[in-house]
This record gives C-alpha cells, sequence and structure tokens, in this order.
C-alpha cells in the first residue's frame, strides 16, 4: 500500500513542483554585446555590470546611438547594513516613455528588465 500513497503523492505535487520551477528559472544567457554598445555603455558609467547590461541592450534591439545615460544604483532587502543585494541600471533611451530598468544580481548576472 505505501508504493500506491508515494504514487499518489508524486501526481498530486507534480504540478506543483512544475510551477515552482518555472518562477525560479533564471534568464537565458546572453550573447556578448558587439563593441560599438560596449563603448557608448562604457563611456555613460563605469561599473563591473557593463557587459551584461550592453547584451541585455543589443538582445532588447535597442540601437547605440538611441542610448542617453546609464546609472547604476545598489540595491539593499535589508539584514547586514550597507550590503548590496542586487543592482539596477536605469537606461535613458531615446523614443522610449521611461527609463529602462535592468535588474541584475551582485555578481552582474541579468535578472529581468522594465521598459
Amino acid at each position: 500500500m505505501k508504493a500506491r500513497s508515494s504514487i499518489k503523492a508524486v501526481v498530486v505535487l507534480a504540478p506543483a513542483l512544475a510551477s515552482l520551477a518555472a518562477c525560479t528559472a533564471m534568464p537565458p544567457a546572453l550573447a556578448p554585446a558587439g563593441p560599438e554598445m560596449l563603448r557608448k555603455v562604457q563611456s555613460l558609467a563605469q561599473h563591473p555590470c557593463n557587459a551584461t547590461t550592453a547584451s541585455v541592450l543589443e538582445a532588447n534591439r535597442i540601437d547605440p546611438a538611441r542610448v542617453q545615460s546609464l546609472v547604476y544604483s545598489g540595491t539593499s532587502g535589508g539584514g547586514m547594513a550597507g550590503r548590496i543585494d542586487s543592482y539596477i541600471a536605469w537606461v535613458g533611451v531615446s523614443g522610449e516613455a521611461a527609463t529602462i530598468h535592468i535588474n541584475l544580481d551582485t555578481y552582474c548576472r541579468y535578472v529581468d528588465l522594465y521598459r
């Protein structure tokens, strides 16, 4: 009878586990940015996440000539005072209604983007 209970548990839990996996999946890997976008980003800000920011902008088909400003801010979710938990790249792009926000983790890995 124990095997039957285990099978029922798997059948019941499988959809929940699949949903959880979908929520925690990391974004796909980005291709390295081209030299023009990388130069543009580096000319606007000096930050260790510049390469990822440039790759995200290119992946979203943003022309380097339209990138007007770039500022990074560190965010803290609490815990240790002064500890940065993630970064936000605030990118001003001509023709966009608002600033683009690129969220990055502390290792400069892409998390998500808001337009």
